[in-house]
């Protein structure tokens, strides 16, 4: 990008220094963002200048030289305000993450022409068509989009941070954009780059950034302005013959460093100056909406820490993605578990339990728990009614917890419990290496619901089951509010979330993480395939995106039954992950993977959907969010068109500057071309050589001109004489074989 920005500005034959300082210019809005302390979108206004600053200098219309019928002109102009109109719209859509998913095309392409395969060549019956998530997925980004562009104004930080990156980056587009066609056209860029300096005050100044970016970018931009004017100048003074010393070029840099430090110095000291009028003009007491008000305070953020601990054993697992669950090869027999009688069928699948995790990371999940010893409990003969006693041997290598049928209640071993702070329980831990255990477990459908009030039941808290980390990409959420589409009750939504990741391919092989990418991301809409930990966690963490609460456990599915001795042979090939979900006050386990069988579950009944805060028709604050943008739209387009009308008024030439110009054209058309070092009387006499008829206008205006030039005589009393002279030089035609130039 950078050397087609030069390659640009080269083939136009403007200096390297012009180029340098433009692309310094652009580049420092996106500097100021990277010191900011608000979350801005640094990288959005590093590309939107630096492509604006392209596309403004390759597009331009003030690039044409030659001139250009009118309709050409249209189109030309036309096409620039699409290409800007359209850069700008994509910028602002890349921050609030709602572009086209170009993966998501082609995945659903080459689904289509798959199905369509199968069912014209291979399969007459192929089944139902893929559904195409493209243009819903999209649709439904844009639309959070602008929810969230609506509700910024009083959306604390995180809006604050939005409605920096999207006013800064328009702007900073807007003035790259004028920048690239001021130097193209070889203006000055003092007005033209209004908008980009107006992108670094609004970026460095709201959000609470450091002065450095701020100092060096005005200096850069002001810097620019100088030289950009001094060689608008150049041009004029070279096509005009004028003699100038190129000191002046050095004057003026000093003039304008010294006038910039003038005005930095009044900045600082107008904090500091108690009585200071426009103080109370930016400290107000009324309230303003949490947006705008993180936007006026200096935000403080603290260090960074590991978190906090309880005093005590607190213990912490994690699961990374991309890594087998197996210990041994499949064929190795990991447990033996006997029970009473087989497992009764339900609708949800039967697991043997080890692990659950609670904390989604990006590249796995985690528990934090709290750990206390249990001691061993003495077994009734015969289970409790609802429960399940079971007998296992654990001939794992490694057994870091017991493993057993969900909701166990106690083992007959010593055990350190670990639990959440609600009491939630996470896992048991065996004290000594014990490989034979007995353990009393709930049925997940006869568990009472933690909302009841019936004593003993813990109260689940929701809120670490919800939690996703704020680098989650946003089109995750988008993915599985499409995926749910209008479908009523939790239950519903997970069954279709359920039937979307089971119609993704199962691999034993998989590409490993990349750095600093989210695992559930890279496998929706890239990998499109996994292990069993990538669909669990993929399901765990669209359930959290739609509000319903979830986890991921680990440990075996129920294996293969032995009819004789009444045990399950449970292998390593059973090694398995799956997300279990908080449907009305119980876990439910869901089988995302499509290698793994699912009960006769059935279709749920429609349970009503989850209570939620009604959504008025035109909250205040969608209200008051449409003004202030409304206000900042009209803002930045008066700002923009100042920029450009103020940039194209050509200042008046004087009657002395005017007439000269006549004399020069009068010239050209002769044929004559002004001598380097001649006279305005030397040239007019030259010109009166080959135009005898209009040789006396000429001898007496260069004479009105040398004296008006070089004499301290008022011009008022020759002022008439030579606009006289100058209106019969204008009406003057050469003849025809005076039309070519002289050789």
């Amino acid at each position: 990008m950078t050397r087609g920005l030069f390659a640009a500005f080269a083939f136009q034959r403007v200096d390297a220094a012009l180029a340098t300082l433009a692309l310094l210019a652009a580049l420092m809005p996106g500097f100021a963002a990277i010191d900011a302390t608000l979350p801005l979108s640094a990288g959005m206004f590093f590309w939107s200048s630096v492509v604006g600053l392209t596309l403004g200098a390759l597009i331009s219309e003030g690039s044409v030289r030659k001139p250009l019928h009118a309709l050409r002109r249209i189109a030309r102009l036309t096409a620039a305000v699409v290409i800007w109109s359209g850069g700008l719209v994509a910028a602002l859509l890349s921050i609030g993450q709602a572009l086209p998913l170009f993966d998501v095309i082609i995945a659903d392409i080459v689904a289509g022409a798959s199905w369509v395969w199968k069912s014209v060549w291979r399969e007459p019956v192929a089944g139902e068509p893929p559904q195409m998530l493209a243009l819903a997925l999209w649709h439904a980004a844009l639309i959070r989009f602008y929810d969230q562009l609506i509700t910024a104004p009083a959306a604390g930080e995180r809006g604050a941070a939005l409605m920096l990156s999207c006013i800064g980056v328009a702007l900073a587009w807007s003035g790259a954009w004028l920048t690239g066609i001021a130097i193209r056209a070889r203006k000055a860029t003092f007005t033209y780059g209004l908008p980009l300096l107006a992108a670094l005050g609004v970026v460095a100044i709201p959000g609470s950034g450091g002065g450095g970016p701020l100092v060096i970018g005005f200096g850069v931009w002001l810097l620019l302005a100088v030289a950009s004017d001094f060689r608008r100048r150049e041009l004029i003074w070279d096509a005009a013959g004028i003699d100038y010393s190129t000191e002046l070029f050095r004057d003026a840099v000093a003039w304008g460093g010294l006038l910039t430090a003038g005005a930095l110095i009044i900045a600082w000291l107008l904090p500091i100056w108690p009585g200071n009028p426009l103080a109370r003009v930016f400290i107000r007491d009324d309230e303003i909406p949490s947006g705008l008000a993180a936007l006026e305070r200096s935000i403080q953020r603290p260090l960074p820490s590991g978190g906090t601990a309880d005093i005590g054993a607190p213990v912490f697992a994690e699961l990374p993605l991309g890594l087998s669950l197996e210990q041994g090869p499949p064929d190795q027999l990991a447990l033996r578990v006997r029970l009473s009688e087989p497992l009764p069928p339900g609708r949800e699948p039967r697991y043997w339990r080890a692990r659950v995790f609670n904390r989604y990371t990006g590249d796995g999940w985690g528990s934090s728990a709290r750990v206390a010893d249990e001691p061993p409990v003495v077994f009734p003969e015969a289970a409790l009614p609802g429960t399940i006693l079971q007998d296992v041997e654990d001939l794992r290598p490694e057994r870091a917890a017991l493993v057993a049928l969900p909701n166990p209640l106690f083992a007959d071993i010593p055990v350190r419990a670990e639990r959440l702070r609600d009491g939630s329980l996470m896992a048991l831990v065996p004290i000594g290496n014990s490989s034979r255990y007995r353990v009393l477990s709930r049925l997940p459908e006869q568990t009472p619901p933690a909302d009841s009030r019936q004593p003993g039941v813990e109260l689940v808290d929701p809120g670490p089951y919800l939690a996703l980390p704020g680098s989650l990409p946003v089109r995750v959420r988008d993915l599985a509010a499409v995926i749910a589409g209008d479908v009523q009750g939790d239950e519903a939504r997970a069954v279709a979330l359920e039937r979307y990741l089971r119609n993704l391919p199962y691999v034993y092989q998989v590409e490993p993480l990349a750095e600093g990418v989210d695992g559930v991301d890279q496998f929706l809409f890239s990998m499109r395939s996994g292990y069993c930990t990538y669909y669990a966690s993929a399901m765990a963490v669209m359930a959290r995106a739609l509000g319903i609460p979830s986890r991921v456990a680990v440990g075996y599915a129920s294996g293969e039954y032995d009819e004789r001795t009444g045990t399950y042979l449970v292998r390593e090939a059973d090694a398995h992950a799956w997300p279990e979900l908080l449907i009305a006050g119980r876990w439910m386990a869901f089988e995302p993977t499509p290698i793994r069988p699912l009960p006769a579950r059935g279709i749920p009944d429609p349970a009503p959907a989850p209570a939620t805060l009604p959504v008025e028709t035109a909250p205040p604050d969608r209200v008051i969010g449409l003004l202030i943008w409304l206000a900042v739209l009209i803002g930045a387009a008066a700002l923009t068109v100042a920029g450009l009308r103020f940039a194209r008024r050509i200042p008046p030439d004087s009657p002395l500057a005017r007439a000269q110009r006549d004399l020069e054209q009068c010239g050209a058309r002769a044929g004559v071309v002004w001598p380097p070092g001649a006279t305005i009387r030397e040239y007019a006499a030259l010109v009166a050589l080959c135009a005898p008829e209009i040789a006396d206008d000429l001898i007496r205006l260069a004479a009105l001109l040398t004296e008006a030039r070089y004499s301290n005589h008022p011009l008022s009393p020759t002022l008439p004489q030579i606009e006289r002279l100058t209106k019969r030089l204008r009406a003057w035609r050469p003849s025809a074989q005076r039309m070519f130039p002289r050789k």
